[in-house]
């Protein structure tokens, strides 16, 4: 079975690893992208420190793909030691109450083609992540299906359709109604008649 490269997010911010602090979107963002874990695990490390964030960009990035979720000044120190110690990161999620603060770093960042994202509400974040996730996810599998690993496929299938209800039943106040019929569409394509999930289904019959 081909094994894709699995996906690892790094909350940094000054006090969202204190337990007390941010408790109930800590809860929703964990709850929502469970899938990407297979639910075994919580898919996010909480850290208030720029070092112990490197420290775990560079144990996971060689065979992960690390996604930065950040406070804009933790963020612009991080990303910057990223680039001067050559490390990858998969994308960056930069939240933020002032983007006009920020967005002159951003733009210097964005010129060097990287993924950098800016948002004001968590909501907002929450729901373009699981999007740009569940996409990649769709996408890798069609890449298995081609490579005549079904099973790896289906997998992958059947997260992007988790990761698109799970976004469903969390419905925010920023959800407004063509996010909504986006993630239907999704995940039509994903278990319709002819789906992903059902082509998945029966290469792996055929393959018996």
């Amino acid at each position: 079975m081909t094994t894709a490269p699995e996906y690892f997010i790094i909350w940094a911010h000054r006090y969202i690893s204190d337990p007390t602090a941010y408790h109930g979107i800590k809860l929703k963002f964990q709850a929502v992208l469970a899938p990407i874990t297979g639910f075994v695990e919580s898919p996010i490390i909480y850290t208030n420190n720029e070092n112990c964030a490197l420290d775990l960009i560079k144990k996971y990035a060689v065979e992960k793909n690390v996604i930065l979720v950040s406070s804009g000044s933790m963020g612009h120190q991080i990303i910057s030691h990223v680039i001067a110690d050559n490390l990858h990161i998969h994308s960056y999620y930069i939240l933020c109450t002032n983007i006009m603060r920020h967005i002159h770093w951003a733009v210097e960042y964005l010129q060097m083609h990287l993924n950098i994202q800016m948002f004001i509400h968590e909501d907002d974040l929450l729901v373009r992540l699981v999007r740009d996730i569940s996409k990649e996810f769709i996408e890798e599998g069609k890449n298995l299906l081609t490579l005549n690993d079904p099973n790896a496929a289906l997998i992958r299938f059947e997260q992007a359709w988790a990761l698109a209800e799970n976004v469903v039943k969390h419905e925010t106040p920023s959800f407004v109604f063509e996010t909504q019929c986006s993630f239907i569409h999704q995940q039509r394509m994903l278990d319709g008649d002819n789906g992903l999930i059902t082509q998945a289904k029966q290469a792996i019959i055929a393959k018996v």
